[in-house]
């Protein structure tokens, strides 16, 4: 099973990973819509499955300036909450990833950057507990290894050497998803150092209700 680490559970390490982005026309589950949902599955550090698909709202304008999603891309395509049969296997799909990273029998986990609003929205718009998710929070790691620098993934990337392919920021769902994994795999770098390796015991002991043991050195 997948270890929780830097004191929460938005750090757990795992060798499955069930990776999304999604973009909306604003901030208000209840009142926004889907514009755009990329995920892909990765097994060590292999793509196992991916999928991507755009969703029409009247309101897609609200947020252009921000995802950038031309809108040729969504005139003519169904609403997120419509029956369409394609929305219907697209929603399918994505329940059965969430439901196996809510699962004790699995060891798959959700990554998201900032994955708070994943979750809320998931939640609202495909009727799903997500409570109990295993996570891995790109954003809150982080927040947790450079606490004084901006943490938005655009900040993150060009701290970190990350480009996009064309050039451009990432907004679109796909572009993040890309980032973001490159982005965890340059934490994983990270992990490996010997100062972030103590901090990430202690942080470890401190979750589970004791102090770690003052001679116990950090490998």
């Amino acid at each position: 099973m997948g270890k929780e680490w830097l004191g929460g559970s938005k750090a757990v390490l795992s060798d499955s990973y069930f990776c999304i982005d999604i973009e909306t026309t604003g901030l208000d589950e209840k009142e926004g819509d889907v514009l755009e949902v990329y995920y892909k599955f990765m097994y060590k550090g292999v793509k196992v499955d991916e999928g991507h698909s755009l969703f029409y709202s009247p309101d897609w304008y609200l947020t252009n300036s921000i995802n950038r999603i031309p809108f040729e891309e969504l005139q003519g395509r169904p609403h997120f909450e419509s029956d369409d049969l394609e929305v219907a296997d697209f929603k399918y799909r994505l329940k059965y990833y969430l439901e196996s990273c809510c699962s004790a029998d699995s060891d798959l986990t959700l990554m998201a950057q900032y994955s708070s609003f994943e979750v809320k929205w998931l939640s609202e718009k495909l009727g799903m507990d997500l409570s109990k998710a295993r996570v891995y929070d790109t954003h809150y790691v982080e927040t947790k290894l450079y606490p004084k620098l901006s943490h938005s993934l655009i900040s993150i990337c060009k701290r970190r050497g990350i480009t996009s392919p064309n050039g451009v920021d990432f907004h679109r769902a796909y572009m993040d998803v890309d980032a973001m994994w490159a982005v965890y795999e340059s934490q994983l770098k990270d992990f490996k150092k010997s100062d972030f390796r103590l901090y990430l015991e202690q942080a470890y002991y401190l979750l589970k209700g004791y102090e770690r043991k003052s001679d116990r050195k950090a490998v």
